[in-house]
């Protein structure tokens, strides 16, 4: 007994590689940007010598680093040298 109903996607005459979940894309392009926000925030972070927010950042998931980031130099640290070469 057979029936004239598609049983697959491929039946359907649908390919997976033509028709991709574009919510899946969208949600993991979103979480890619966000990780690389936050690492580079966490960078300007220590470049800036906030030691102590730095190691918050490590417990809290980053989120400290963008305070951290936003805040002036430390004196003496990689961040305040290279602004005062220019």
């Amino acid at each position: 007994m057979t029936s004239d109903v598609p049983t697959t996607y491929e039946d359907q005459g649908g390919s997976y590689l033509v028709s991709p979940d574009w919510t899946l894309i969208a949600w993991t392009a979103v979480g890619l940007v966000a990780v690389v926000v936050v690492l580079v925030a966490g960078a300007v972070t220590a470049a800036k010598g906030h030691r102590r927010i730095l190691l918050w950042g490590l417990l809290l998931a980053g989120l400290p680093w963008l305070h951290g980031a936003r805040l002036p130099a430390q004196p003496g640290s990689r961040w305040a040298r290279r602004r005062a070469r220019r």
